[in-house]
């Protein structure tokens, strides 16, 4: 996630919302928050589930309806998920939306159509390449020295320059 570029149009949150297949009247998936510093500048920054290499969502579910797929993608079975908000608890970013009772969170657009190899639909739609996909030591190294890994215990898989 580049800020630098970031122009809050919302295009990498409506493409999520258009493809993921999150329930009517969930909250959306991907958001786009503006963050405003002393002086008068401001950023955007475009949020959703940072797929953690240590996911507390997952530890933490009685019912395995989490798991942590090949590629890194924190995925979500809706059949084994039972609504008990633990996983939204334990998220140190608040992810987790529910709907129906259920718990709805980005899944990389697995099994939302995005050919093999291509990027998520919020990457693909965002105009101004502010959002990158891909191994975190390729985008370290693509974004430079202005990028940081955001820090937590659960080690999130998320650069933000």
């Amino acid at each position: 996630m580049d800020s630098r570029v970031c122009v809050g149009c919302l295009a990498c949150a409506n493409a999520c919302q258009e493809h993921s297949g999150a329930p009517e009247g969930c909250n959306p998936r991907r958001t786009v928050v503006s963050y405003a510093f002393e002086g008068g500048a401001s950023r955007f920054v475009s949020l959703a589930c940072m797929h953690c290499a240590e996911p507390a969502c997952l530890s933490v579910c009685p019912a395995s309806a989490l798991s942590k797929v090949e590629g890194g993608a924190v995925v979500v079975d809706r059949e084994r998920c039972i609504g008990c908000r633990y996983c939204r608890q334990a998220c140190p970013f608040d992810i987790p939306q529910y709907a129906d009772g259920l718990m709805d969170k980005c899944d990389l657009c697995t099994g939302a159509g995005v050919p093999t190899g291509a990027d998520p639909w919020c990457v693909q739609a965002c105009p101004s390449e502010a959002l990158g996909f891909g191994p975190l030591d390729e985008l370290r190294e693509r974004a430079g020295d202005a990028a940081r890994q955001v820090e937590a215990p659960t080690v999130p898989s998320l650069i933000v320059s």
